[in-house]
């Protein structure tokens, strides 16, 4: 599909695999899922405007083609959505045979994206210097649709196939699958497989995805896609564009204008750079509410202080404890704090204990419950106070030492 060199034909002009991979808007640094969020938000407007307009659903169809097929040829990026949407809706409604009024397209359109922003419409201002905005984005935005397309505006829809489609497989009084292949039709137009594949190969599609969802079979001998020129991986393709549309809502908060696009891609820019040029923190009062560097970990001998004794010395650590035993040994994460000198004993330190339980208890002064001497723990960012401290029991139970039971 080209700009000013496609001939006219009753068929529908398609992609070339080029044009599919390299859209003008991806040229100039729009992101794909960014132009997909756009392009659907698009033809949503698009859509509810012609339900407000009480347009022929062939109308906001062609209106939703059109939109589509010039953002292949011009860039997001030189043109809003909100001024091509305008001019497609106002194009459609004349080259379908049901014009409407250029105020009453505006105003439906001024009143749907006040709405989509959370505000009230602003129905004074529709009058004023509003409407000759919108009104000039209508303008442009049809001259637009008509230079950059050559003025082939014909577009071929895939509804009427899909109603042949249905009666010659018999399924016609099936009303429930041909009402779901009818909202899939129109719910495809806001992806760009209505630009890729042709309006037979879509109808197919359609009925394809209704009858799996209602589980009715189809014939299989021969083919029934097979006796309508349709091939089954374009099927799948087709009907895996529609259901992704189901992942979730339609983005609201997306630029509409060329002025909108060009701040959020300023502004995501310079996020980025800031980003990128900020070190990691490492400012102790930042604890808690950044993330801590990783604190160093070293293999200490099991404190006995936790039991209410004195906690053993450097020597005592090395050489194992006082009564001769070789020392167990438990995983001690320290994080060093200000005021606190990595080489001064350990008993001058005061640190902060939280047992499973949550009782917040100072290890300085008096031992554990018995019900809390399981398993000891004090971790990061819970509101503990303490930071990247965190102590981990050897292990459960207790073991019996010159007549007293200490808690690991």
């Amino acid at each position: 599909m080209t700009s000013s060199s496609s001939s006219l034909s009753l068929q529908n002009a398609v992609l070339t695999l080029d044009q599919l991979l390299n859209s003008p808007s991806k040229n100039d640094g729009i992101s794909k899922e960014l132009e997909r969020d756009m392009r659907v938000l698009g033809c949503e407007l698009i859509e509810s405007a012609g339900l407000l307009l009480e347009l022929p659903q062939v109308a906001m169809a062609t209106a939703q083609v059109l939109f589509q097929r010039f953002f292949y040829v011009a860039s997001l990026k030189k043109f809003g959505i909100r001024d091509i949407a305008l001019g497609a809706t106002f194009l459609a409604s004349k080259v379908e045979e049901c014009p409407r009024n250029i105020r009453h397209i505006v105003n439906v359109f001024a009143a749907l994206i006040d709405r989509m922003r959370g505000l009230s419409p602003r129905v004074s201002e529709y009058a004023g210097e509003m409407f000759y905005e919108f009104k000039d984005g209508l303008i442009a935005g049809e001259l637009h649709i008509l230079t950059k397309l050559g003025f082939n505006v014909q577009v071929q829809h895939p509804h009427g196939f899909m109603i042949n489609y249905v009666q010659s497989l018999g399924l016609a009084d099936d009303k429930e699958l041909s009402q779901l292949a009818w909202n899939f039709m129109n719910d495809s137009l806001r992806t760009n497989i209505c630009v890729c594949y042709q309006p037979s190969t879509i109808a197919c599609a359609v009925i394809f995805l209704a009858a799996r969802v209602c589980k009715v079979k189809l014939p299989t001998n021969p083919p029934w896609w097979e006796v309508f020129e349709a091939n089954f991986e374009d099927l799948e393709n087709i009907a895996g564009h529609i259901l992704n549309l189901y992942k979730g809502p339609v983005k609201r908060d997306l630029p509409l204008t060329v002025a909108e696009l060009e701040l959020r891609l300023r502004q995501e820019t310079d996020a980025e750079s800031v980003t990128a040029a900020t070190p990691a923190s490492t400012n102790d009062n930042d604890i808690g509410t950044t993330n801590p560097p990783s604190p160093t970990e070293q293999e200490l001998p099991q404190q006995q202080g936790l039991g209410g004794e004195e906690p053993p010395s450097d020597v005592q650590r090395r050489a194992g404890d006082d009564h001769g035993q070789k020392a167990k040994t438990a995983k001690l994460l320290l994080l060093p704090s200000r005021g606190i000198d990595q080489g001064q004993e350990a008993e001058t330190a005061t640190l902060l204990l939280l047992p499973v339980g949550g009782v917040d208890l100072q290890a300085r002064g008096g031992g554990l419950p018995p019900d809390h001497g399981h398993e000891v723990g004090l971790r990061t960012g819970e509101g503990t106070g303490v930071g990247g401290l965190e102590v981990q029991g050897a292990g459960k139970g207790g073991e019996r030492r010159d007549g007293k039971e200490v808690h690991r």
